[in-house]
């Protein structure tokens, strides 16, 4: 017990001495490559912001394939206007029953670059409360449907959501092919 005291006494004393010296070591201590590769993946990376805009506005948004299509990329450009109320016409000629509550946007896409895929089903509603409500896989005609397009062509097309009575959505989020990431919002007028 008492070699092993005086051993790390002898290590400290030495610890001491290299570090108390008054020489100028100008050379940078050498840090092994672990640690300099532990720092590196330490730094968080900047999530790009998601873009916020009013109704009627269009955003330019860059989405990644997932599955069969893995890695390919597109981007495009979307618009959403006109969110509102079923109108009496669209009802008409819509061939289910509504409830009363079925409110509809427009939406156009224009792949600028790649390959874009859209689908009604990626726009939600978000209420403050943390309420979603996914668009219906149906819609007046011409509904948006879902598809992919190729660099310069265009999409147009209604969604349509069934809102719960009571409900009062106050954001349509565009969301990615992976079903979870958010990457445009688009803010409802408040009665």
């Amino acid at each position: 017990m008492r070699r092993r005291i005086l051993a790390a006494a002898a290590v400290l004393t030495v610890s001491l001495v290299a570090c108390g010296s008054n020489e100028a070591d100008t050379s940078e201590s050498p840090q092994p490559d672990s640690w300099v590769e532990g720092q590196i993946d330490q730094t968080p990376t900047a999530s790009p912001e998601i873009p916020e805009v009013a109704m009627g506005e269009t955003v330019t948004v860059t989405q990644e394939q997932y599955g069969a299509t893995q890695g390919v990329t597109g981007t495009g450009t979307v618009t959403v206007s006109d969110y509102g109320p079923i109108t009496p016409a669209q009802a008409e000629a819509y061939v289910l029953s509504l409830q009363g509550n079925e409110y509809t946007a427009w939406v156009e896409i224009e792949n600028l670059t790649g390959e874009f895929v859209y689908n009604s089903l990626y726009f939600e509603l978000h209420t403050p409360e943390g309420d979603i409500v996914t668009a219906s896989s149906l819609g007046p005609d011409p509904s948006l449907g879902s598809g992919d397009i190729r660099t310069g062509d265009r999409r147009r097309g209604t969604i349509m959501f069934e809102v719960p009575q009571g409900m009062t959505p106050n954001e349509m989020v565009l969301i990615d092919t992976d079903g979870s990431t958010a990457m445009a919002v688009w803010l409802l007028d408040q009665p």
